[in-house]
């Protein structure tokens, strides 16, 4: 709210913000019309998980007065992820599957897969990215896989604020050494 327009017309008035505690117009702001009177600012543009510093601003002809400095903390963090059992297992391919939380920051899914806790080889998980802040299934199709092989897979995670990594799982495509029986001539 701006209160007083002091010795000439309000020409300008906002919401000006930044990580430093005494945000000014130099800084990211928004433009809210003109006059004295109460207004309302949408902010965006903001990272996750931030604290940031913002206050009102009123302009003039004679110069920038300033509001009190308030501070909010942003949501958000890195995403939580859990593997969960494959399915559709064939003798060259199979369904990863995985769960994730992105906590209210844009977040890339993939999976991890190889024959070893190495894994070796990553596939897009379907959706590939998520946002939000509730728990979405995803899943990836593999192919090219060799017959009656264990392989290891986990999802993988990534928003702006770090890396995730579910826990690892194993799956047996299908397959064996065939049997033989020799009989009797």
């Amino acid at each position: 709210t701006i209160t007083s327009e002091g010795t000439g017309t309000v020409l300008s008035r906002g919401v000006c913000w930044s990580t430093g505690t005494t945000p000014t117009i130099a800084d990211s702001k928004t433009t809210d019309g003109a006059g004295a009177g109460t207004f309302t600012s949408n902010i965006t543009g903001l990272n996750g998980a931030t604290i940031y510093y913002a206050r009102a601003y009123a302009t003039n002809s004679v110069g920038t007065g300033y509001g009190m400095a308030m501070s909010f903390t942003t949501l958000g963090q890195a995403p939580t992820t859990s593997s969960v059992a494959a399915t559709n297992i064939n003798t060259t391919s199979a369904t990863l599957n995985g769960s994730v939380n992105p906590n209210y920051l844009s977040t890339v899914v993939t999976f991890e897969y190889g024959t070893t806790t190495n894994y070796g080889s990553t596939a897009t998980a379907i959706p590939g990215s998520v946002t939000g802040n509730i728990i979405t299934n995803v899943s990836g199709d593999i192919t090219g896989l060799t017959a009656g092989t264990v392989y290891h897979f986990r999802i993988k995670t990534v928003n702006s604020l770090g890396t995730t990594y579910g826990n690892d799982i194993t799956f047996t495509t299908l397959g064996q050494i065939p049997t033989a029986t020799t009989l009797a001539a």
